[in-house]
């Protein structure tokens, strides 16, 4: 289900600028959530507890901030999209990988795609 319907919400797809979802237990970002958002420039999901974010950068090209703090998570393949951004549009915590173990601590703009190129484990949910 789209985080706003806009089917029934049109104007808010051709105006609407920023969107805060701090700390909403929001689980997974998909591409459907967002879509039709073309001049989003500021997304706030901080706090939330993410575990997949789709590929937000080609969703939602004209975006100027991604703020993707105060959050630990699994570095893995459901996050890669997060590699997209350069730091002047995502602000994230320095170090938020909680799996796996090598990727603790590392700073986010030392991981590679590479690195990120693994199964995602643990209680996450199948999406």
């Amino acid at each position: 289900m789209p985080i706003l319907d806009l089917e029934e919400q049109q104007d808010i797809s051709d105006t609407l600028q920023e969107l805060k979802l701090f700390d909403n237990k929001i689980r997974v970002i998909k591409s459907e959530h967002l879509s039709g958002m073309h001049r989003l420039h500021r997304l706030y999901v901080a706090k939330n507890d993410l575990y997949k974010v789709s590929d937000i950068h080609a969703i939602l090209p004209a975006l100027t901030l991604f703020n993707f703090v105060k959050m630990k998570f699994s570095c893995c393949q459901r996050v890669m999209g997060l590699k997209d951004f350069d730091p002047f549009v995502l602000e994230i915590n320095s170090a938020p990988c909680n799996y796996p173990a090598y990727l603790k601590g590392l700073d986010w703009w030392s991981i590679t795609r590479t690195d990120l190129d693994i199964p995602c484990q643990g209680n996450d949910p199948k999406t």
